[in-house]
């Protein structure tokens, strides 16, 4: 009797390990198969107006989307900008340009791509640069 207790168990424990392990596919919606938006930077030339680089650094297109930059100003004034992103290719940089029609002299900064979260992202914690605009040379 004890012969017919070993063998059931020993031909169940094949069988399960030659079952095929669903972990070696990975699901096409896994994170690395997402678009990525970034701000890389975050410049100003005349101290009025602005140009903030952006990048896909995910491995597909990226849709349109808004941004958020919030401007305060050494005398306290804050002022929101929305300028829209096109969609961006896998690697792709652009820039945005916005007219603040505001002193950017030692004016803080906060570049927040994706705004609304619209964009689904395989990172969605890296796409804000906050900063700070030097004095006039």
């Amino acid at each position: 009797m004890k012969t017919k207790l070993i063998l059931p168990a020993l031909v169940l424990a094949v069988s399960i390990s030659t079952q095929p392990q669903a972990r070696a596919f990975k699901p096409l919606s896994s994170p690395a198969a997402l678009p990525d938006y970034v701000v890389l930077n975050v410049t100003t030339s005349d101290y009025v107006s602005l140009k903030a680089r952006i990048k896909n650094q995910g491995v597909i297109t990226a849709t349109p989307c808004y941004m958020a930059i919030t401007i305060k100003t050494s005398a306290g004034k804050i002022k929101v900008f929305s300028p829209k992103v096109n969609g961006l290719a896998p690697g792709q940089e652009t820039d945005i340009s916005v007219n603040t029609g505001m002193d950017l002299i030692e004016a803080e900064y906060e570049a927040l791509v994706d705004r609304s979260n619209s964009v689904k992202e395989s990172d969605e914690t890296n796409n804000t640069l906050q900063g700070k605009f030097g004095g006039k040379p």
